[in-house]
């Protein structure tokens, strides 16, 4: 059985709109039963408000295509505000699901280390707002989150054959020949970078060309693949034996 990524891409959104829905109807009722205490320090109005806009952001993505630095946003924020307010289990795994969904993006190619940095300063401070709490519970959370940490890679280990097992091979994948549609070399290349997570401006200084230029000959690009932006085209790619080398006899 092969993984139908399209329709995990749309059940992820819709799985987020019901799980935020119920964080959000809960702290609705816990405030008019007794003041609202569940996430503090945060304020009823703030968990509302970003509660709401997690939903409606969710609901976008049901819509769109998928966008791995809006999924990271929605799991960074919410993770840094679960670490504030007390669950720090939670909070810690949504912000490595959100650094995970960065990496995807290809946001880690440039500047890895800095940026690595600066998601672990964030993550450490916002644990460390814990420490002067209650210092044996802070204690006892990085406990967890190391135990967790490594159930998680155990599980990986173990299940690994079979997720890969799930991924088409190659060979087995729909060919998509690009010299066949009319695309020239160029065209290719710009498509192979892009595939690469390789960003606009770097595929414009390999040209000599302006970045402008790059993204409306990639727009034209993208059209002509029958999908409307880049997070598009990588589900292409990922779906697709693309070969972006010239046909057979072509210099």
């Amino acid at each position: 059985m092969v993984m139908n990524e399209k329709l995990i891409w749309k059940l992820i959104p819709l799985s987020g709109i019901a799980v935020t829905a119920v964080f959000l109807v809960a702290d609705i009722m816990l405030n008019a039963k007794s003041g609202f205490s569940a996430r503090a320090p945060l304020t009823f109005e703030s968990v509302i408000a970003v509660d709401s806009v997690t939903i409606f952001a969710f609901i976008l993505l049901a819509f769109l295509s998928p966008n791995y630095r809006f999924y990271a946003g929605i799991c960074v924020a919410h993770g840094v505000l679960n670490v504030i307010s007390g669950s720090e289990i939670l909070g810690f795994s949504l912000y490595v699901l959100g650094a995970a969904f960065l990496f995807r993006a290809g946001w880690f190619r440039q500047g890895s280390k800095a940026k690595l940095a600066i998601l672990s300063t964030v993550l450490v401070g916002s644990l460390l707002a814990g420490l002067f709490k209650d210092p044996v519970a802070f204690l006892k959370t990085v406990v967890s989150i190391g135990t967790l940490s490594l159930v998680f890679a155990i599980l990986l280990f173990l299940f690994y054959p079979y997720l890969t097992a799930l991924l088409p091979e190659a060979g087995q994948k729909p060919v998509l020949l690009l010299s066949d549609l009319g695309f020239k070399e160029r065209d290719r290349d710009f498509l192979r970078r892009v595939s690469l997570n390789e960003k606009y401006d770097a595929i414009a200084a390999a040209y000599h060309i302006s970045e402008s230029t790059v993204k409306q000959r990639m727009l034209v690009l993208y059209r002509k693949l029958e999908v409307e932006n880049r997070s598009e085209f990588m589900v292409l790619a990922s779906n697709r034996d693309i070969r972006y080398g010239p046909r057979e006899g072509e210099d």
